[in-house]
């Protein structure tokens, strides 16, 4: 991380109801410390809740896996997951085969990140956006800056997204803002997908000077867009998931604080 830049701040908006119900989402996974880079960070709450999670039981069924072996690899890797399922009903048992992505040499992790700018000449506050060619819609979209933890590279996933903010939106500096509680191991990006997403917000960063390189395959227009227009592009699905999801996160912290 270079010299002068703000320190992380940490914000977690949440509902007292709502914290419950992630816990047991995500937290079962590690405390079998299949993620040890994350496990020590996971407070004693959050693993007592894990601890009486069910979420490898319904009231209908009970899932067991019995084995992960690569099917498929090049950028992305192709998992064949096997699941034991048993409903409880009949007592029917079946194997069921499932293919899930990911990205293994990312550690599963990746992080977006929406930079926000204060207003200015008496203009409105906007935000840095990226249009890229985006290989499964097949056609070039709006997107916030993310990017892929690399652990050659990266010591955490706030690095991550300094490096990609430089790389992507030619940014650097400003309020580093991390949009899930400390110890989160990331949202799932879809069901059939292994990798973790990480959500942050950073205020006011400034134009980098000495921007890092771009991939190989990276032909990036760097945007600036109003609140109205940002909105706009979340409402008419010009974001993919993960990214709607950190814009969301990130108005909504930008409200509490007045910033929008």
């Amino acid at each position: 991380m270079q010299a002068g830049l703000s320190r992380v701040t940490t914000q977690w908006l949440t509902c007292s109801h709502r914290a419950p119900q992630l816990i047991k989402a995500w937290a079962r996974p590690y405390l079998a410390g299949s993620c040890p880079s994350i496990r020590p960070q996971l407070s004693s709450a959050h693993l007592a809740m894990a601890a009486a999670s069910q979420d490898m039981e319904t009231e209908v069924a009970k899932y067991e896996l019995n084995g992960t072996t690569v099917a498929y690899k090049r950028y992305l890797t192709v998992l064949d997951r096997k699941i034991t399922v048993t409903c409880k009903k009949t007592g029917e048992v079946q194997a069921v085969p499932y293919d899930v992505v990911g990205h293994p040499q990312c550690d599963f992790q990746s992080a977006s990140c929406l930079a926000y700018h204060s207003p200015k000449n008496g203009e409105g506050p906007q935000f840095t956006l990226i249009r890229e060619f985006q290989q499964g819609p097949g056609r070039v979209m709006y997107s916030v800056v993310s990017g892929g933890f690399d652990p050659r590279k990266h010591t955490n996933i706030a690095e991550c997204v300094r490096a990609e903010l430089s790389e992507e939106a030619l940014l650097m500096g400003g309020e580093l803002v991390a949009l899930q509680p400390p110890g989160h191991p990331g949202m799932f990006e879809v069901k059939w997908c292994a990798n973790r997403t990480f959500s942050f917000l950073v205020i006011d960063p400034e134009v980098d000077p000495a921007p890092k390189a771009q991939d190989m395959e990276e032909y990036i227009e760097v945007v600036r867009v109003s609140l109205t227009q940002l909105r706009e592009l979340m409402d008419t699905g010009e974001l993919v998931m993960p990214q709607y999801l950190t814009c969301k996160l990130a108005l909504e912290h930008l409200t509490a604080r007045g910033l929008v």
